[in-house]
């Protein structure tokens, strides 16, 4: 894959991983104009396999998503409009990974099959994120309660306990969760949700941010304060903080 060097981009929106027929054009050397005619072809010939359900060949089986609910044109692709330099509106799609494996099946040429690639890659990569995200959000609602419920409890408390855990698991090297982010490469609104956790590499620094949740978690229920528990986690050879608060 490295001798790919076109701009893929594809993008995490609403926790969905898309890309839309723009960056397809340009990352296959098309015109946007062929690109879209695709997709139009893709929609009609969709039409065509639901009328032939219901009308001349019952034996088409339509798809089906989980919970046996019927896959229409727009779960794949959903149509939008920009303005362009010269004011006029201009149609283009966004698809996920789906909708672009559909139009990917219309692209032929010596290059096309590595920037495929490239493009299911880059879907597997952002897809694995936003799994894993959602994976943390679940596990992460027990701190994020217990600093809700603190009664020292303000609005930047959320950023402020995640950047202290940043700079310890990291030994201050990164002050904050972003600047980790940005340092491995993600750039951008669309990552901004992507925890601490989903950020670390080894298995040492993921048992150790657990244990270090863990122990906020019980100080916050305690209703220690964010400078009371910074002040004990910062001190080399600090006596463990009180099981009760005085």
């Amino acid at each position: 894959m490295n001798e790919i060097t076109v701009s893929l981009d594809v993008i995490i929106k609403n926790k969905n991983v898309i890309v839309n027929s723009l960056s397809v054009a340009k990352a296959f050397d098309r015109q946007h104009s062929h690109i879209l005619r695709s997709i139009e072809d893709i929609k009609r010939d969709w039409d065509s396999l639901i009328q032939s359900k219901n009308g001349l060949n019952r034996n088409i089986i339509p798809l089906k998503s989980q919970g046996n609910k019927q896959v229409i044109f727009t779960d794949y692709f959903k149509e939008s409009e920009y303005i362009a330099e010269n004011g006029r509106l201009v149609k283009f799609f966004e698809m996920n990974r789906n909708g672009f494996m559909l139009l990917a099946n219309s692209l032929n040429g010596k290059r096309i099959l590595p920037i495929k690639l490239a493009f299911i890659e880059r879907f597997d990569e952002l897809e694995h994120i936003t799994i894993e995200q959602a994976k943390e959000t679940e596990k992460r609602k027990n701190l994020n309660q217990a600093i809700k419920q603190s009664p020292h409890f303000k609005p930047f408390y959320y950023s402020r306990f995640s950047d202290f855990l940043c700079q310890l698991i990291t030994h201050n090297k990164y002050k904050t969760v972003k600047k980790l982010r940005e340092d491995k490469g993600y750039y951008g609104k669309q990552f901004s949700k992507i925890s601490l956790k989903s950020l670390l590499d080894s298995e040492e620094d993921l048992k150790r941010l657990q244990k270090l949740e863990n122990s906020i978690i019980a100080w916050l229920e305690l209703d220690y304060s964010f400078r009371e528990i910074k002040a004990f986690l910062t001190k080399e050879k600090a006596q463990p903080l009180p099981t009760k608060k005085a």
